[in-house]
């Protein structure tokens, strides 16, 4: 399991590691650690790029879930989780491994952008996915 540990403090995001490696169809979590609680409540994960879909949302009882490319949390305690699977890449029996990196956003909310939440702060790291 690879953990990204997250710091949202004077007046922006980091991020422990950049970039970070993971291999496919292992377990990632963001790590969110807020110090600005007076001004940031909601966090949130994007990927660009389809074919990085970490995250499963909802789906109807035996589907598994619908791929999605982002996924939010509450930090407005301090502190939050983004949990996620790396994808697999799809290499073909027989050929050697690949690896592929994926840009992603990291973003910081006042409050859920759902629900009308303004950015505060955005990073952009990267992971690299390993298809062994």
């Amino acid at each position: 399991m690879q953990e990204i540990n997250v710091f949202i403090t004077g007046g922006k995001i980091q991020v422990s590691d950049d970039p970070v490696a993971i291999h496919s169809g292992q377990p990632v979590v963001w790590h969110f650690h807020n110090c600005e609680t007076d001004t940031v409540t909601w966090a949130e994960v994007v990927f660009g790029d389809a074919k990085a879909s970490m995250f499963k949302d909802r789906g109807a009882a035996g589907t598994g879930g619908v791929p999605s490319v982002s996924r939010g949390a509450d930090v407005g305690k301090g502190n939050g989780l983004v949990m996620g699977t790396a994808p697999e890449l799809g290499v073909p029996a027989g050929r050697p491994g690949v690896a592929q990196a994926f840009k992603y956003d990291v973003k910081a909310y006042d409050k859920n952008p759902r629900f009308g939440g303004v950015e505060k702060y955005k990073l952009d790291p990267q992971i690299i996915v390993e298809d062994p």
